[in-house]
């Protein structure tokens, strides 16, 4: 019967020496000895899914000390309603207001930037850095 499924074609990877296999004598266990084989694969694999079970568990519990000790994952408070940002501002683009010049600099206007768009949180409360109205008309915003 090996010989039938032998003789194939394989796909890929190595292939069998038929010639070899055809030769070679296999050394079967009498049937006592095959029964402890058995035995002993079948409570290594039971001892694997207990510990796997015992991952699972510990995992969890990890995960419960962390929002024991340090709260809820979700750091940003969560908002029902939002907002475009373009319905309680002005979006717009154009050149930034020179930093040497302090006089365009630390006034009342939000001066958001790229890297604060990209925040992981996805909410602006407000911007780290502000201009002057000198500042906003130094630059060319479109």
């Amino acid at each position: 019967m090996f010989s039938i499924y032998a003789n194939r074609g394989s796909r890929q990877g190595k292939t069998l020496d038929l010639k070899r296999w055809l030769t070679d004598e296999l050394r079967l266990h009498d049937e006592k000895d095959q029964k402890i084989i058995v035995q002993t694969l079948n409570a290594v694999k039971q001892l694997i899914s207990q510990k796997e079970a015992e991952l699972v568990k510990l995992d969890n519990l990890i995960k419960a000390r962390f929002v024991e000790m340090f709260g809820d994952l979700d750091l940003a408070p969560q908002n029902k309603e939002w907002t475009k940002i373009s319905d309680i501002g002005e979006v717009v683009s154009g050149s930034t207001p020179k930093t040497s010049i302090k006089e365009y600099w630390n006034g009342n206007i939000c001066w958001i930037t790229p890297a604060e768009l990209s925040n992981m949180s996805g909410t602006i409360y407000d911007s780290k850095k502000k201009i002057t109205e000198r500042g906003k008309s130094s630059c060319s915003l479109r």
